[in-house]
């Protein structure tokens, strides 16, 4: 699987953003939380 160079870079790739996306969200709930003081809030951010 991993022997095919362009589904290595795909694969590699996919990986990178998923990790990107899960830390945009977590500084996001993270910001919110920080300004309202309120968890509940924070629990919203979509």
């Amino acid at each position: 699987m991993f022997r095919n160079r362009a589904f290595l870079v795909f694969f590699a790739g996919r990986m990178v953003s998923a990790i990107g996306d899960a830390v945009f969200r977590l500084a996001v709930m993270w910001t919110v939380l920080l300004r309202t003081a309120s968890p509940l809030a924070a629990a919203f951010v979509p």
